[in-house]
């Protein structure tokens, strides 16, 4: 979803990547792959849990939460 989301190769992509410094996304880019990520997941993701969303293993991170239960917006 972020290599297509960012239109980039999925190969720059890194648990470590930082969304904006290392992989060029705008706010509208982040927005995208938000709105993505909830429909894949079924859930809402809170404007907080979003602020903090700085990397990809971040976004892992929210995503393995949410389908173990945890987490905000359930």
């Amino acid at each position: 979803i972020v290599a297509e989301v960012l239109a980039i190769a999925a190969e720059q992509v890194r648990p470590a990547s930082r969304y904006v410094e290392d992989l060029g996304a705008s706010s509208l880019d982040m927005a995208t792959l938000l709105m993505l990520l909830e429909d894949e997941i079924k859930v809402k993701i809170s404007e907080e849990e979003a602020r903090r969303i700085a990397t990809v293993n971040d976004t892992v991170n929210l995503v393995l939460r949410r389908r173990t239960g945890g987490g905000e917006g359930r």
